[in-house]
């Protein structure tokens, strides 16, 4: 169809848009069709593991072309026993920096050297050596960079609260290549997810977040402050969201993915729909509609996990006519069930893991700046719970 405002038909189609082959995929042909051949002829005999995992929205299967600008590429890991770490590490870089391709599938293999930011960008064209993405470590010197620990030492339940589960999502998502070593295939198990009684203290602390901020949405937009209703809301679908995959039993990505994480969940029909159109409400009563209809969905999920009695899932209106559904009820019963030695004496504040305490990614993306506030946890223990304010 023409118009006056459309542009001259030039007889042809436009191109078809580009195929989008995801980095696990080029990453498990990169492993397939070089690494390991390579390896079997210049270093036969080592026993190691291959994978793509940790930081990088290939990692999650969440990149698009835009992701291609740095740290995306012909990429993995190459994990050793760390006795052959000290050895055998300097050898396999070598090889791979003389012997790797300058390309793979259109792709360059090499790389510049960290920027200001700490990101490599693809560097075409690049002869030997090759500044490959190929990282050399340990399945335990790997975890303690992105956690500070190794979790194959054991897990105490105060180290799983100091892990952010956008980190354990890192280490438990991607793809394992190849193991004969065992190591990576025993950290994923164990990194799985939360044992239970650390599950239930994360989601009774998540209502609690919810409970805090529940009727602000109303309050706000009664006082005629449209504008702290709306940043209140925005708050709160983040933490319905984060709220959503504890009850699933699935860790939540970091925010920028957060959306698309929560689009895979089983039950995203329901709820992302009642979010997206609460946060383009245009007046506060529809947003407080279509909140109460969120909470229902979670609250009916809580009591199909039979983790407490089954609680009201229909929101009220409380003492100052807002609807609400009392997540603090929600988080009381979970509390109850904690029976963890470790976890009771941080009851009942439920101030919650380490990625419900801080929003500073500076903090949650440096393991040495989370471990100088572990000592929290022991101010917790004599603190009482703050009066409602709300």
């Amino acid at each position: 169809m023409t118009g006056p405002d459309s542009e001259p038909s030039s007889g042809q189609e436009p191109p078809p848009p580009e195929e989008f082959s995801s980095g696990i995929t080029l990453a498990r042909d990169f492993f397939d069709e070089i690494i390991k051949p390579l390896l079997a002829e210049k270093t036969p005999g080592i026993p190691y593991a291959a994978a793509l995992i940790g930081p990088g929205s290939d990692v999650l299967g969440f990149d698009t072309p835009i992701s291609r600008d740095h740290d995306w590429g012909p990429r993995l890991q190459l994990f050793l026993p760390e006795r052959e770490l000290p050895e055998r590490s300097g050898l396999l870089d070598r090889v791979l920096a003389s012997e790797l391709p300058s390309e793979f599938q259109g792709f360059p293999t090499s790389f510049t050297a960290a920027d200001a930011n700490g990101y490599r960008h693809p560097q075409p064209d690049a002869g030997p050596p090759i500044g490959h993405l190929v990282e050399i470590a340990s399945v335990g010197r790997y975890s303690r960079k992105l956690l500070g620990f190794d979790p194959l030492a054991g897990m105490s339940a105060r180290q799983w609260l100091l892990a952010p589960q956008e980190r354990l999502l890192e280490l438990t998502a991607g793809e394992v290549f190849a193991d004969s070593v065992g190591e990576l295939t025993n950290l994923r198990e164990r990194l799985g997810y939360y044992p239970k009684q650390v599950w239930i203290y994360l989601m009774a602390a998540q209502w609690q977040r919810i409970a805090r901020r529940e009727e602000i949405v109303a309050r706000t937009g009664v006082g005629g402050d449209d504008l702290g209703s709306r940043i209140v809301l925005a708050a709160l679908v983040r933490e319905i969201a984060r709220l959503a995959f504890l009850l699933e039993r699935q860790y939540a990505p970091w925010d920028q993915w957060l959306a698309r994480g929560l689009a895979g969940l089983r039950h995203a029909s329901r709820l992302t729909p009642l979010l997206s159109r609460a946060l383009a409400a245009y007046d506060w009563t529809q947003r407080e509609s279509r909140l109460v209809d969120a909470y229902a969905i979670l609250a009916a999920l809580h009591n199909s996990l039979g983790l407490t009695a089954p609680l009201e899932t229909m929101s009220e209106r409380g003492t100052r006519d807002f609807l609400t559904i009392h997540a603090e009820r929600f988080a009381a019963a979970l509390a109850e069930k904690i029976v963890d030695e470790e976890l009771k004496p941080l009851l009942p504040t439920l101030t919650g893991g380490i990625d419900q305490l801080v929003s500073s990614d500076e903090v949650l993306l440096d393991p040495r700046l989370i471990d100088r506030l572990s000592g929290f946890f022991e101010t917790v223990r004599t603190a009482k719970s703050p009066a409602n304010s709300r």
